[in-house]
């Protein structure tokens, strides 16, 4: 009995090992037969593009089995078509867009070469514009951007970037230029966006409103995106130039005319609009504390009111006014106070000073109640060490005990991170590099390579750091870009959480620095 059961476990065993063995045998036949499927399809895939180099599609099929990772291939096996099919446009163009989608450095060569081969091939040069941010050279911007619009006169797309790179500098061009689109493309979203641009920055207030009007006359019946954001714009600058009349006005229009296009945006514009007309007459009446009841109404943080109307300062402002006249002078200043502390301006300043003069306080007081209120918030910074681009210096953030330091967390591919370098570079020529120090740390390390061409061309002065994606980031970490702190001589958090991009902003800052390198902390 015992060697019966001997035999059966010996042979169970033997079953067993025979067994794996098998499914060993099988998922390697199944590995090889799958590694031999891919192989097929790979190849099936190259035949085609080499049957038909002009297809775009075949192209992308092809390129389809390859990620960022496997450039050494994909390169070798472009070099040889296009040794095969010189005069193709096309072969380098399909290359450069894999490395494009990619925001890969390598898809500048191809799309030159794509050019050289079509000199109006106006996708490539458009592409080549767009890729020339990332280098940090505009004059290639501007350039490229000019041929891409000339060389499709009927793509409004090219049209309106070709706008959107040409600076104050070029106003007249880049006037001529708007008003030419909305000629050429009357009915196109592209054209909205342009008079709601041109509105936008008009500074004559009759030009100004007659653009908006140009506005709704020509799209308030099909209200594309570009119409929808401008008559935004209209509404906010209304409100703010004090004619909540004719904010109502428009808001009723736009309900009325497309009610299904326009419903909860509208009607908590009308619900503002209202509150404003029901304060002004408040006010010229003299009723103060019925205002302030109003005011109540017009939520300053909610997303739903304050992000329809650009106006969170000036309703601030306002409410702060309308406490101070209703005898509440000390909630007026505490109000501006704590809001400087985070977000100085001369705006605020004047009338803060204003309020803490009737309360018997000066300026110097005023100054370190300030400062008290920023030092409670203040957060010692995490340090870090990182590499610096091109010198393979190790930088520490404790080098810089003793200085302010502007950090910036960005990347060559992020457009809000560049519309931002001009307005700080304007900043920092006004102090001492002995007194602020500049840090930019590339955040995606897989644009590094564009990072030493975009300093060499742009000519920004921030000490550009590797990102190390292992490290322990603290407290000064980036959740999206850009990623901003301004941190004191002591090496604490100050200021973080914002934005420079556009003047009234770049001031912002420049009062923010001024006033780290001078603390009221008596």
């Amino acid at each position: 009995m015992i060697k019966l059961k001997r035999f059966f476990m010996k042979k169970s065993v033997r079953l067993t090992f025979c067994f794996l063995l098998g499914v060993l045998s099988f998922e390697t036949i199944c590995a090889q037969s799958s590694d031999a499927s891919l192989s097929s399809a790979l190849e099936q895939k190259r035949t085609a593009v080499e049957s038909d180099p002009e297809s775009l599609d075949a192209h992308k099929a092809y390129l389809r089995s390859f990620s960022r990772k496997d450039s050494l291939t994909v390169n070798k096996q472009y070099a040889l078509w296009m040794q095969r099919f010189p005069t193709s446009a096309i072969v380098p163009f399909a290359v450069a867009k894999f490395y494009y989608s990619h925001e890969n450095p390598q898809a500048r060569s191809y799309l030159l070469k794509a050019v050289a081969n079509k000199p109006d091939f106006a996708e490539a040069w458009n592409r080549l514009s767009v890729d020339a941010l990332f280098w940090g050279n505009y004059k290639w911007v501007v350039e490229y951007a000019e041929k891409a619009a000339l060389a499709d006169r009927t793509n409004a797309d090219y049209a309106y970037t070709l706008l959107l790179y040409l600076d104050d500098r070029q106003k007249v061009k880049r006037d001529s230029l708007s008003l030419d689109l909305v000629l050429r493309f009357p009915d196109h979203n592209r054209a909205a966006m342009v008079l709601a641009n041109l509105a936008a920055s008009e500074k004559n207030q009759v030009v100004k409103v007659g653009y908006y009007e140009q506005l709704y006359t020509r799209f308030s019946e099909s209200q594309p995106d570009g119409f929808k954001s401008g008559m935004s714009g209209y509404f906010s600058y209304l409100i703010e130039s004090g004619s909540p009349d004719k904010a109502y006005t428009l808001a009723l229009k736009m309900i009325l005319d497309k009610q299904k296009r326009n419903g909860l945006e509208w009607k908590f514009k009308i619900k503002m609009a209202r509150c404003y007309m029901d304060l002004k007459d408040l006010l010229d009446a003299k009723k103060y504390e019925e205002a302030l009841t109003v005011l109540e109404e017009i939520k300053f943080h909610d997303h739903l009111s304050a992000s329809y109307v650009s106006s969170s300062e000036k309703l601030l402002l306002l409410n702060a006014e309308v406490r101070n006249l209703a005898g509440k002078t000390q909630l007026a200043y505490d109000s501006l106070a704590v809001y400087y502390s985070k977000y100085p301006s001369d705006e605020v300043r004047k009338p803060m000073l204003a309020y803490a003069s009737k309360l018997g306080m000066g300026s110097d007081k005023v100054d370190h109640h300030v400062w008290t209120l920023r030092e409670a918030k203040a957060l010692p910074a995490d340090n870090f060490t990182l590499t610096e681009f091109g010198t393979s210096k190790k930088v520490s953030l404790s080098d810089y005990k003793g200085k302010v330091v502007l950090l910036t967390y960005w990347f060559p591919g992020c457009g809000p991170c560049r519309a931002e370098f001009p307005h700080f570079e304007n900043v920092l020529k006004k102090f001492s590099k002995d007194q602020v120090v500049y840090l930019g740390i590339n955040g995606l390390p897989e644009q590094d390579g564009f990072v030493i061409p975009f300093m060499k061309a742009s000519g920004y002065s921030f000490v550009s750091l590797k990102e190390d994606l292992n490290r322990d980031r603290g407290n000064l970490i980036a959740r999206s870009y850009p990623a901003n702190y301004l941190i004191d001589q002591k090496g604490r958090i100050v200021h973080s959480k914002f934005q420079i991009s556009s003047e009234v902003a770049e001031h912002r800052l420049e009062l923010m620095i001024a006033e780290l390198l001078n603390p009221k902390a008596k």
